[in-house]
C-alpha cells in the first residue's frame, strides 16, 4: 500500500477522534497541509469535506482552528392526533 495523502490522514485521525469524543478541532497548521491559506475557496473546501464524511464542522477564527462533529441525531416526534 502506498503513502497516505494529506486528506486521507486527516481523514483518519478525525474519524478515530470522533469515535472517542464528540468533537476534534483541526487547528491551522494541521489543516494548511490540505487547504493551503492562499487558497480562495478553502473555507467552502472545508466544509465539503466535512460533509462528505458525515461530519458537522464549525470554523472559528478562520486560519486557526476548525471543529469537526459527529451530527446530532434528528428526534422525530410523531403528529398527535
Amino acid at each position: 500500500m502506498g503513502p497516505q495523502s494529506g486528506v486521507q490522514i486527516l481523514t483518519n485521525r478525525i474519524r478515530q477522534m470522533l469515535e472517542r469524543e464528540p468533537h476534534f478541532a483541526v487547528y491551522e497548521t494541521d489543516l494548511a497541509r490540505v487547504w493551503p491559506v492562499t487558497d480562495k475557496d478553502r473555507l467552502q473546501k472545508i466544509r465539503e469535506f466535512a460533509k462528505d464524511n458525515g461530519w458537522q464542522v464549525k470554523i472559528q477564527n478562520l486560519g486557526v482552528v476548525a471543529i469537526f462533529s459527529k451530527p446530532k441525531p434528528k428526534i422525530i416526534v410523531p403528529a398527535v392526533k
